[in-house]
C-alpha cells in the first residue's frame, strides 16, 4: 500500500485504525517525533506522522501475531470528560498538521471527527457529573466549540446526532446538559399525557 494509500485508509480508521499497538515500526521512523505530554488517544497525533515518514508504503499482514488484553479499567473504556476532551485536541491538531501539507484530506478528516469525536462527547456528557462538567467547561469552550463550529457544515452530516443536541452541544457543556434534562422530562411528560384513557384526567 503506498503512503498516500495508506494515510486514506488510517484516516478512515477502519481497515488501519488509529492505535499503535497493532503495528511494527522501523526504529528510525521515530525520529525527531515525540508523543505529546500528558495525553490520551495521543496515538491519533503520532500515528499519520509516522506514515508520512513511511517513504516505502505500508504493508498490511492479515495473520495474528500479537495478542492484545483488553482490561475494564483501561484508559479508552473510563467515561471521562478529560479524556474525551483530549480526543478533540488530538483530532484537531491533526486536522491543522496534516491538511497545512496535504489540504485534499480536509474532508475525510472532519467527517472522521463528526463520525468519532461528536457522539464520544455527547454521551460522555451524557454519563458524567454535573460537578466534573463544571471543572472542564473552560477547556471544552476553548477546544471543541471553536473548531467544530467553525467546521460545522463538514462535520456535522456525519455526527449521527439530534439536530438539537448538536446545538446544545455548541452552547457549551453545561448548557447541553440542561436542555437535554428538560427535553428528557418534556418527553417523559407527553408520554404519560398520551397512554391515559380517555376516561383518565
Amino acid at each position: 500500500m503506498t503512503q498516500k494509500e495508506a494515510l486514506s485508509v488510517l484516516i478512515d480508521d477502519l481497515i488501519i485504525r488509529n492505535y499503535m499497538w497493532n503495528k511494527l515500526y522501523r526504529a528510525s521512523l521515530f525520529e525527531g517525533l515525540r508523543f505529546p505530554a500528558g495525553k490520551v488517544f495521543e496515538d491519533t497525533v503520532m500515528q499519520y506522522r509516522l506514515f508520512e515518514t513511511s517513504k516505502n508504503g505500508i504493508i498490511i499482514i492479515k495473520k495474528e501475531l500479537y495478542h492484545y488484553v483488553i482490561r475494564n479499567n483501561g484508559i479508552v473504556r473510563q467515561v471521562s470528560i478529560s479524556n474525551i476532551l483530549d480526543l478533540c485536541e488530538c483530532s484537531r491538531l491533526r486536522y491543522e498538521d496534516l491538511t497545512s501539507r496535504h489540504p485534499e484530506y480536509s474532508s475525510q478528516l472532519l467527517r472522521q471527527y463528526g463520525i468519532r469525536v461528536i457522539p464520544a462527547i455527547r454521551n460522555t456528557l451524557d454519563k458524567v457529573s454535573l460537578d466534573t462538567i463544571c471543572h472542564t467547561s473552560d477547556r471544552y469552550n476553548t477546544e471543541l466549540i471553536p473548531f467544530v463550529s467553525a467546521h460545522r457544515d463538514q462535520i456535522e452530516p456525519y455526527a449521527a446526532i439530534p439536530a438539537d443536541e448538536f446545538d446544545w452541544l455548541l452552547e457549551g457543556p453545561l448548557t447541553y446538559r440542561h436542555k437535554k434534562a428538560s427535553s428528557l422530562l418534556l418527553s417523559s411528560k407527553n408520554l404519560t399525557l398520551s397512554t391515559k384513557t380517555p376516561f383518565q384526567k
